[in-house]
């Protein structure tokens, strides 16, 4: 499955050889709409993300 989520990545440099990433949870994006299978699928993004995070 492949999705195009708005939640754009933001790498900010917060110290010097320290850096931050922020984003938007998809599922607060897709609140917005209303539509239950988009946020199913933003639920499965959150999920996809927060593994990635924990990995890096």
């Amino acid at each position: 499955m492949t999705s195009l989520l708005p939640c754009n990545p933001v790498i900010r440099e917060v110290a010097p050889g320290k850096i931050s990433l922020e984003f938007v949870k998809p599922t607060a994006m897709m609140q917005i709409l209303g539509d239950a299978k988009l946020a199913g699928l933003a639920r499965e993004a959150d999920a996809m993300i927060e593994r990635a995070l924990g990995n890096a």
